[in-house]
């Protein structure tokens, strides 16, 4: 069976939707159906208010994991690891917030 561009796309954008969710990265995603991760994210972006909430629930996700690597940590280095991540993460809901266009 051949699927037509329209198709195959609706078919990785709703592979990409539930792969986000398990920590995968769009690169990761883009790559396993063999296009650019700068196409993905086109795409992605193209689906408007629902890829804005996808992108919310991602970063809040992505929050959440990083401060119970931080409640967990039970030697130094990890939490040097989990703190980096919490910042990172918290930078980036930041940076969505005041640019929602991106």
């Amino acid at each position: 069976m051949t699927l037509t561009p329209i198709d195959r796309k609706q078919l990785i954008l709703e592979d990409a939707k539930n792969r986000i969710f398990q920590n995968r990265t769009l690169e990761q995603i883009a790559k396993s159906h063999g296009i650019s991760k700068r196409t993905l994210n086109t795409w992605l972006m193209s689906m408007g208010e629902e890829f804005r909430e996808l992108r919310q629930l991602w970063v809040d996700n992505m929050l959440a994991e990083a401060k119970e690597e931080i409640d967990n940590v039970t030697d130094n280095f990890p939490l040097v690891r989990a703190n980096s991540k919490w910042r990172a993460e918290t930078w980036y809901g930041y940076a969505e917030r005041r640019n929602q266009q991106r």
